[in-house]
């Protein structure tokens, strides 16, 4: 297929390995949809509350929106995983639920995992109009992730809603990820200069080159060849650049360039922490920590307007810690179990699940075919209730319920390329559910970035 497409083959490796540290629908009434051959009354999940929707609709029914909303309640923070980040049926189900949250729920903040500072171009486009979305997606940091017709749909559904209330009603966009972190430390050192320049701000140095071409497993690389001394220097810079700009945002005049130049550094601060861990254990510790901290910040800053819904891997939306034994040794604690600690009932982690698809060669990351898995992990249990698509809601179960015993145990659970264990009973409010899924629907120009990239 050529050179550029068996390059970006390679980086394709590269990206899905590492975001396995990372990661409705359907609620289906019971009797909602004939549940073919098998037999949902005796399954260990059979108990579990379920609610309708066909993913060709734009809007659960009646029942099924009070049922839904049952499900957030209280609920301020909204978690939405997903167990692959490239397939178009779980984008769609996430967005069906994003819309009901947004229109019927109040929520006014979507928060994507997405570089903080690249995400803010978003913010603009659906706050104003300005730029042209589908190049501000190829943009992105994270664009081989949500440069798709499907993120298409949904931002400018977003933007439309906008034209429809008052300026302080708007859904805000953000990014949570500190994987990129350069633009943001440009921006903040510049922002810096102009308050003090006289402590040589713009001189200073942030390891920006280690930075180039913004995909972090590289990055990574990078750093590892950096000498100590130099690393220190750069953490240095980086953390007074932080702390100067703080408190600077804590000021009573301070306005939003300057706030916004303080989480932009912080990010920069994160980032490196990350970049500079050793091993894959600790720079996925790092991130977790980076991005929790941004979540927090978004929430903070957003006032009475500040419920949020978490677009995100699975496994960066888990209320409790999981394991990938393939991947690095013993437990990793996932950001949803940082917010679970910090916001207890008022944070919803929604997981997803699939049971088979297939992905052709046309589209990158390339030829996927998956089959379905056994009835004791997460997605064949969910697999055989027999249903097309459905999500489950486990907030109403009791502790000694046979469905509540059955999550309560460790289980495999697909995720990218690989598999992760975890209690999905501890992790997750609920899980949705989707028979079989297909890839994502590129852009055009994402396709095209795709196929001339090179290691």
């Amino acid at each position: 297929m050529g050179r550029g497409y068996r390059g970006y083959q390679r980086l394709a490796g590269a990206t899905l390995n590492n975001l396995r540290l990372l990661g409705l629908l359907l609620i289906l009434a019971v009797g909602a949809c004939d549940p073919g051959e098998s037999d949902p009354q005796g399954h260990a999940l059979s108990d579990a509350t379920a609610i309708g929707i066909s993913l060709q609709s734009e809007s659960l029914a009646g029942p099924e929106l009070d049922k839904f909303s049952r499900l957030v309640g209280r609920a301020k923070i909204v978690g939405l995983g997903e167990s692959r980040h490239d397939t178009k049926e779980q984008f769609e189900i996430k967005s069906l639920l994003a819309k009901h949250l947004i229109r019927d729920l109040g929520f006014r903040v979507l928060v994507f995992e997405e570089s903080f500072s690249h995400a803010l171009a978003l913010d603009s486009y659906v706050i104003t109009g300005n730029g042209d979305l589908r190049s501000i997606l190829n943009g992105l940091a994270g664009w081989y992730l949500w440069d798709t017709e499907e993120m298409v749909g949904i931002l400018e559904w977003i933007r439309q809603f906008n034209e429809t209330v008052p300026a302080e009603d708007m859904v805000r966009v953000f990014g949570m990820d500190i994987t990129a972190p350069a633009l943001g430390i440009r921006r903040a050192s510049r922002v810096a200069d102009k308050l003090d320049p006289s402590s040589g701000w713009l001189a200073r140095e942030y390891g920006l080159d280690l930075h180039a071409g913004e995909f972090w497993p590289q990055v990574v690389e990078r750093y590892a060849t950096v000498p100590l001394a130099d690393a220190e220097l750069i953490r240095t810079n980086l953390g007074e650049l932080a702390d100067f700009l703080e408190a600077e945002a804590r000021k009573p005049d301070a306005g939003p360039t300057v706030r916004y130049a303080a989480i932009e550094a912080q990010v920069g601060s994160s980032g490196h922490a990350m970049f500079s861990s050793d091993g894959m254990a600790a720079i996925g510790e790092a991130r977790e920590r980076g991005m929790t901290d941004v979540v927090d910040w978004i929430v903070s800053h957003n006032g009475v307007n500040a419920k949020t819904i978490i677009w995100t891997h699975n496994l960066h939306a888990a209320k409790t810690r999981f394991r990938m034994p393939d991947l690095v040794e013993g437990y990793l604690e996932p950001m949803g179990m940082l917010l679970d600690q910090t916001y207890g009932t008022h944070y919803l982690a929604v997981g997803g699940t699939f049971g088979t698809g297939e992905y052709t060669d046309e589209m990158p990351p390339g030829r996927r075919r998956f089959e379905h898995m056994g009835g004791e992990t997460i997605d064949g249990a969910m697999t055989e209730l027999g249903y097309p698509a459905a999500l489950l809601d486990f907030t109403h179960l009791g502790e000694t319920s046979r469905p509540s015993l059955w999550l309560a145990t460790e289980r495999a659970w697909r995720m990218q390329d690989g598999v992760a264990f975890l209690s999905a009973g501890e992790g997750f409010d609920a899980i949705y559910y989707v028979e079989r899924v297909s890839r994502a629907q590129l852009t055009p120009r994402a396709l095209q970035r795709y196929k001339v990239t090179v290691d």
